[in-house]
This record gives C-alpha cells, sequence and structure tokens, in this order.
C-alpha cells in the first residue's frame, strides 16, 4: 500500500497491520461500537492457540474484565 490507500476487511478475515517503513504511519479503525464487544482475536501462530484480545481503556467501567 502507498500513501492514501485505503483497505477494508470483512468480520470473517483475520489480519494483522504494521508499519514496513521509516517514517511514522497512521491508521484509522472503525468498528461502530466499542472495540472489545467486537469479538477481537490475539493468535499464537508458534503454538497454534487463540485468545480474546481485550484493550484496557482507562476509566471504562463497561469493558469485560
Amino acid at each position: 500500500m502507498t500513501a492514501g490507500d485505503i483497505a477494508h476487511c470483512y468480520p470473517e478475515h483475520i489480519h494483522t497491520v504494521r508499519n514496513v517503513g521509516k517514517d511514522i504511519s497512521m491508521s484509522l479503525h472503525t468498528y461502530g461500537r466499542h472495540i472489545n464487544y467486537t469479538g477481537r482475536s490475539e493468535f499464537d501462530l508458534e503454538h497454534k492457540r487463540e485468545k480474546p484480545y481485550v484493550i484496557k481503556v482507562a476509566d471504562d467501567e463497561h469493558a469485560p474484565v
């Protein structure tokens, strides 16, 4: 991808995002609801394991523990 390109993923897609350049990059992820209620997962490829991925948001009384 180059500057200004847009990519999208469907709910059944698994993806990762990384910056391979030396410059700062920015990405905007739009989920439509609180990020901890989107069914996100973290994958350990070496051990072939999947676990829920929950982001800690400061002062978020509704976030799962």
